[in-house]
């Protein structure tokens, strides 16, 4: 577990990351990755409630910011950056990597990678016949740590 912050030093990090939201009009994975890897590690969920958090205390920033978010949504498979990561988190998983450590090195939630294998990966396979190969090798190689988690919530493609 990470250590805990002041209420200041939280203070200082929703600034920062509302900020940096608002003047790059990242993604709130993008500026997880960014902070992680530059600065403090912060996840995606709360880099999200720190946006939300900033908006609430800069009513005059408040409609550039929803916006912003708006044009932040979670994009779809149909989405080419989700695919190529659907498919970085498969070929992961065939390569032994745990669920947490596909996470770490792409930067993302564990839910995310739990997601991709469980639900996005099944769609890629209703869109193109040549993945069903890489869904049951994947299904067949997840490590006993993962299964119980992502089996309980995939869905079954056949």
């Amino acid at each position: 577990m990470g250590r805990k912050y002041t209420e200041e030093e939280r203070l200082e990090r929703i600034e920062l990351i509302g900020k940096y939201f608002f003047d790059t009009g990242a993604s709130t994975r993008d500026i997880a990755k960014h902070f992680t890897d530059k600065y403090f590690e912060i996840s995606n969920k709360t880099v999200s409630l720190y946006i939300k958090e900033y908006m609430n205390t800069h009513n005059e920033k408040k409609d550039k910011i929803k916006d912003l978010i708006d044009n932040n949504t979670e994009k779809s498979i149909e989405d080419f950056e989700t695919r190529e990561r659907v498919l970085t988190v498969a070929r992961l998983v065939l390569q032994g990597y745990t669920k947490e450590e596909i996470a770490k090195e792409l930067g993302i939630s564990n839910k995310t990678v739990e997601r991709d294998i469980s639900s996005r990966l099944p769609m890629l396979c209703e869109q193109d016949e040549d993945y069903k190969i890489y869904y049951d090798a994947v299904m067949n190689s997840l490590h006993y740590n993962q299964v119980s988690t992502i089996d309980k919530n995939r869905k079954t493609f056949k």
